[in-house]
């Protein structure tokens, strides 16, 4: 069952993130609903992006793309990287994100688009 979960994501991780049902939101939806904790850490590999996502309203939910950007010394986007959330994110509770990631002076990272989930779903 591990294999199979694990062989769905690289699926997904592949495919384009923009085939995706979910719905883009405003900017203050995003911000109203979710909050986001990461940090970027360099390694012999490449720099990685550890955070997590916390869901602040009282619907689940799902299917999050996470847009990670990569930041000049001004603060300009030079460039963004899409990533899965590999989970649903439950009302009040957080979920893990990990995603390798170009060197950049900083990051921002935001959610591009996400689903509600319904009970029962």
């Amino acid at each position: 069952m591990r294999s199979l979960v694990l062989a769905f994501g690289v699926v997904v991780l592949l495919s384009d993130p923009s085939a995706v049902s979910a719905e883009p939101y405003a900017p203050e939806t995003l911000t109203r609903v979710f909050r986001i904790d990461f940090e970027a850490t360099r390694k012999m590999s490449g720099t990685v992006i550890d955070g997590y996502v916390y869901n602040k309203d009282l619907r689940a939910t799902g299917r999050i793309i996470l847009r990670i950007e990569q930041l000049d010394p001004s603060g300009k986007a030079v460039g963004k990287t899409l990533t899965w959330v590999p989970s649903v994110v439950s009302s009040g509770s957080r979920a893990y994100f990990r995603a390798g990631v170009p060197d950049a002076s900083s990051y921002r990272v935001q959610v591009e688009v996400f689903e509600w989930i319904r009970c029962g779903d």
